[in-house]
């Protein structure tokens, strides 16, 4: 609440010093007022940051979380484990973090558990209920595609050998 009111109280304290400056006969008595072009400096500084962080205030995984629940459909083959999840693969995510993965055709799915990790850019662990892991990089969902890199393992996810996948959301 306070950093607020000084970001707001800020930019009309420059701009009352550059209009003090800028006058004819400067009240500081510089020949050229050197003053007012620091602070002519330190606001176009203050206004890029202010935009800046306005721009950048959202975080991918925020947007991924908000589109993730629901049900995800994919016509490619996922290969996890001991299991091959050919065409027809089906993802259930809900608010709870956790979800379903399996395959139309058989009507098996595994549960798992799913938390962001420190790892890469938007990473997803996967943790089964059988204690296995699964991971999920680059994850990104919108209003109908979810995508990112499949890794079956954690040193498959260290060594960079997945499967990049995309899903889409029954419309």
């Amino acid at each position: 609440m306070i950093l607020n009111t000084k970001i707001k109280i800020f930019p009309l304290i420059l701009v009352i010093l550059y209009y003090i400056c800028k006058t004819k006969n400067c009240l500081l008595n510089l020949k050229r007022c050197t003053i007012m072009k620091r602070m002519q400096k330190l606001f176009l500084f203050a206004f890029s940051l202010i935009t800046i962080l306005s721009i950048y205030s959202c975080d991918d995984r925020d947007d991924t979380e908000f589109y993730l629940p629901g049900t995800w459909y994919t016509e490619q083959e996922i290969n996890y484990g001991s299991y091959t999840l050919g065409r027809g693969t089906v993802m259930t995510f809900n608010d709870n973090y956790q979800g379903t993965i399996g395959t139309t055709a058989s009507g098996d799915y595994i549960v798992f558990q799913w938390r962001w990790i420190d790892y890469g850019y938007a990473t997803m662990e996967l943790l089964f209920t059988d204690g296995s892991t699964a991971y999920i990089d680059g994850a990104i969902a919108g209003d109908y595609r979810f995508s990112g890199t499949w890794y079956n393992s954690w040193s498959d996810l260290q060594y960079g050998n997945g499967q990049p996948f995309y899903m889409r959301r029954e419309q």
